[in-house]
């Protein structure tokens, strides 16, 4: 998108963009009359309908900057004003835009403590507040150039610092010009300083000389002049592409060949001049945590669309220890997209006409191979494809009577043996139907009382011996009845207080230990309670940030590594956040 530039007076700012230059070695200041600021203009960079001053410092867009111009000719610079600009008590809320991940957050959070450290403020994640910060992800593309831009000081309610880059002093730099400092070399005094070398400053479209303005009427400086402060420019800042090289743009007046200007981290003037403008340091102030979930960055596994009308499946069906993608449609029947660890490989036809049960399809190993099978439960049996590690065989009938149950039906390993079973809840008890290879034995009561679930009834092993458990989740709570290879043990409560998701509660070894954990989907993340093999333990955060998905999401081992992945299938793609 082209950039406009756009000639503006400079009462037509005051209001929106009054900043504190970083240091000041007096207090005063001076009410600005109306008739100095008739003819007093600076110029501006339009991007779209974002209005920049001085590259990076956003004045808001062209209406808001219509709006406030006709305003700002009732205004002057004073005490009330300036107070305005403040944080108060030095108390800033921020929040994250969800497109950042987790790795990228801790980028911010780690910024902003440092900015912390030496200094009286305090950054806090927003909650009520109505003023706060918020850090938006963008594109170079979006913001038009690869950096940061924020407005200076509090405007009230949100105001975004966007990033397209996250380097930890263009953070630092953005951050402190919403708490109120402008840049170094824009104050009054700056030419007794340092020189500005306008020829070797780049005046292609669009020309750059704009962001070497002074700003006299409404920026206040505090403290000498501070070379290193991470508000001042480079020394080559803006200049002229020479051999790949930028031409130097500001020179020292008192040592020019000293090039040292500017910084990566808060000068000692930086922090003097915060510690000024936010006096009051708090009794108890806490740095702001990283953010620690279970589960990794997002991962893109597929660059295109995969997600069938007859279900979505994760499931070993090579038998490699990694799960592999599983799509079932009604026209080109099943189709598998084979795990390598990091993506899944293209598409690979794994049956050559519709495979689908009336009363459901599943993946499981029923033959112990180590292979996931595909099972068909219709009401005049239950129907195999067995797994060759590259397609589905031929249809095998395992069972010659209806397995549907009321409370539902489920294919899991119950006795130990490798093989998963078929199991029955009613209202009555369960019944498990063993495998032995080939087909499903006879039915035996495995509890002769009904043992489902308000909120779910699951089958996994979350002791850690092989055998799946059967698990219930009721609006109380979670409660466990152990798999002893022939039956299923008493209820044994597991938590004491509600633990399911409004999104999907699952049960997948998310640790790595062979110890099936409890996974709750929200609308605001995903939370886990480990298992120690006897008990859930307390919430441990997943995912920060919502995790949802358009077509499903599902936990499985996908990486081979031993532990869960969580997996969204969207219109678009597949994402995977493998487990840390």
């Amino acid at each position: 998108m082209k950039k406009l530039h756009f000639w503006l007076s400079l009462i037509a700012i005051i209001l929106f963009s009054f900043s504190v230059n970083a240091q000041q070695h007096t207090k005063t200041y001076r009410k600005v009359p109306l008739w100095e600021l008739k003819d007093s203009i600076f110029r501006c960079t339009i991007f779209g309908k974002n209005v920049y001053l001085d590259g990076d410092i956003y004045l808001g867009d062209t209406t808001e900057l219509n709006r406030y111009q006709n305003l700002a000719f009732a205004l002057a610079i004073d005490d009330n004003f300036i107070a305005q600009t403040r944080w108060p008590n030095g108390i800033v809320p921020i929040e994250f835009d969800n497109s950042f991940q987790l790795s990228e957050r801790n980028q911010i959070i780690t910024a902003l403590n440092e900015i912390m450290t030496p200094t009286n403020l305090i950054f806090k994640l927003h909650g009520a507040e109505p003023d706060y910060i918020f850090y938006k992800k963008m594109t170079v593309a979006e913001l038009g150039f690869s950096g940061g831009s924020s407005p200076i000081g509090k405007r009230g309610n949100r105001q975004e610092i966007q990033l397209s880059s996250l380097a930890s002093d263009i953070i630092k730099h953005e951050t402190l010009h919403s708490l109120g400092l402008y840049h170094e070399q824009s104050r009054d005094d700056r030419d007794e300083f340092v020189r500005i070398i306008e020829a070797n400053i780049d005046r292609s479209e669009p020309d750059k000389l704009h962001n070497f303005q002074k700003h006299s009427f409404f920026v206040k400086k505090i403290g000498p002049y501070d070379f290193r402060s991470i508000m001042h420019y480079q020394f080559n800042a803006f200049g002229i592409v020479v051999n790949r090289a930028s031409l130097q743009t500001i020179e020292r007046r008192s040592d020019p060949s000293n090039k040292n200007l500017g910084n990566n981290t808060l000068s000692t003037g930086d922090i003097s001049a915060l510690n000024q403008m936010y006096p009051n340091r708090p009794s108890e102030r806490l740095m702001l945590p990283l953010f620690n979930d279970l589960f990794k960055d997002n991962e893109n596994w597929t660059t295109g669309p995969y997600w069938g009308s007859r279900g979505n499946f994760f499931a070993d069906v090579t038998g490699d220890g990694k799960a592999d993608a599983i799509v079932s449609n009604s026209q080109s029947g099943i189709t598998v997209r084979r795990s390598n660890g990091v993506s899944f490989n293209p598409n690979e036809s794994w049956t050559n006409n519709d495979f689908v049960g009336k009363k459901g399809t599943f993946f499981a190993d029923v033959t112990g191979d180590g292979k996931a099978d595909v099972i068909a439960l219709n009401i005049n049996g239950t129907v195999v494809r067995r797994s060759n590690g590259a397609s589905f065989t031929s249809a095998e009938t395992w069972s010659n009577s209806f397995l549907g149950a009321t409370k539902g039906t489920f294919f899991a390993d119950v006795t130990g043996d490798g093989k998963a079973d078929a199991i029955m809840v009613e209202t009555t008890g369960v019944k498990v139907f063993r495998s032995n290879g080939s087909s499903f034995l006879a039915g035996e009561i495995w509890t002769s009382i009904g043992y489902f679930g308000s909120r779910g009834t699951f089958f996994a092993d979350v002791t850690g011996d092989g055998k799946a458990d059967a698990i219930v989740v009721n609006d109380g709570g979670v409660t466990v009845r152990r798999s002893t290879g022939s039956a299923f043990a008493p209820n044994e409560t597991w938590t004491s207080n509600p633990y399911y998701g409004s999104v999907g509660t699952f049960f997948a070894d998310v640790t790595g230990d062979g110890r099936a954990d409890a996974i709750v989907v929200n609308a605001g993340g995903v939370t886990v309670r480990r298992s120690t093999g006897n008990a859930f333990l307390p919430n441990e955060t997943g995912t920060s940030i919502p995790y949802l998905a358009d077509k499903g999401i599902f936990f499985a081992d996908v990486k081979g590594s031993g532990k869960c992945a969580a997996i969204v299938v969207n219109n678009s793609n597949i994402v995977a956040r493998p487990a840390q």
